[in-house]
């Protein structure tokens, strides 16, 4: 079935029936003499050149590009003509732009002022911009600080964490008082307490201004821990400490008093590892488990709220 084409519009119409202007450039133009000049420093480039008087304003890019050698990453600019004290701008093309309304003729030299234009370019990342050693074995966990103070804490499976000055590329302090591998580091949301999880069962607060240890190890369960998170600021009552939760291989989430450093209450149900643990700004905690289920508790008592189960 052959393709029918529907009737021009009568707004199609009327714009067919208006004049259009044709800028027809003689075939006979002759050369012309100009000369580029930056518009910054005045200074000339290449000197006095003949282009045709048709030149347009990509091919007297390419030119300059050329005459400045940056033909192989080149540079976007734009063109205006020295017109006694006022600069007439190159659009399209030098005919069109000053031969055609008469501002110069063909015998007139032509100093054309040029300005790069404001090309924003993203190059792609093709090599590390540094490389920060120190940890004696595999990093098993990192995390920024909350505040712009450029500092880092990393976990690893040397038994230590260590935080580290982005901004010097430097070691500030080792954190050295687990006997297994560090699994997991979290900071406070006010950046001044460190917590790390091990494959030791315990929990340690560190002081990221001192590097000491804060108190003794949170002890309490009875497998790695797997996964910190620390209650929302605006969630602590003025006056306290906020309160950390940890998630562990032993199935059980345990809610932490960082002040007194015990345990305030464990929370069971689970029918496997729990993987991750996050803390929701509706004071609700949530929990990812092996057991392929997500599990939702009250952070005020405890309690179980809901169960997320998967469809496959």
């Amino acid at each position: 079935m052959a393709t029918l084409i529907p009737p021009p519009s009568k707004k199609q119409k009327r714009a067919a029936q208006q004049p259009r202007e044709v800028n027809i450039i003689p075939k006979d133009l002759s050369n012309v003499l100009i000369n580029f000049q930056a518009s910054d420093t005045g200074e000339t480039v290449g000197g006095s050149m003949r282009v045709p008087g048709a030149i347009t304003e990509k091919q007297l890019e390419e030119l300059l590009n050329q005459l400045n050698g940056t033909s192989d990453d080149p540079v976007p600019y734009t063109f205006s003509l020295q017109n006694d004290k006022d600069l007439v701008d190159i659009k399209d093309n030098l005919y069109s732009s000053v031969l055609q309304p008469g501002i110069k003729t063909t015998e007139d030299f032509m100093t054309l002022v040029y300005t790069p234009r404001a090309v924003f370019k993203v190059k792609p990342v093709t090599r590390s911009s540094a490389t920060i050693s120190g940890h004696g074995s595999t990093i098993l966990a990192a995390q920024f600080a909350p505040n712009t103070s450029g500092k880092m804490v990393t976990g690893a499976g040397d038994s230590t964490a260590r935080l580290w000055d982005c901004n010097t590329q430097t070691i500030q302090y080792t954190f050295s008082g687990h006997s297994n591998w560090v699994l997991c580091v979290s900071w406070s949301p006010q950046g001044d307490v460190v917590a790390t999880g091990s494959m030791d069962s315990t929990v340690r607060l560190w002081d990221p201004k001192t590097g000491k240890s804060i108190g003794n190890a949170l002890a309490g369960h009875s497998k790695w821990i797997s996964s910190l998170a620390w209650e929302p600021i605006h969630l602590v009552k003025p006056g306290n400490k906020p309160r950390l939760v940890s998630a562990s291989k032993d199935g059980t989430i345990k809610v932490w008093d960082t002040a007194t450093r015990q345990c305030m209450m464990t929370m069971s149900g689970h029918s496997s590892a729990v993987s991750c643990v996050k803390w929701g700004g509706s004071n609700l905690i949530y929990t990812g488990s092996h057991d392929k289920t997500i599990r939702v508790w009250d952070a005020k008592d405890g309690r179980f709220q809901k169960k997320n189960k998967p469809r496959h």
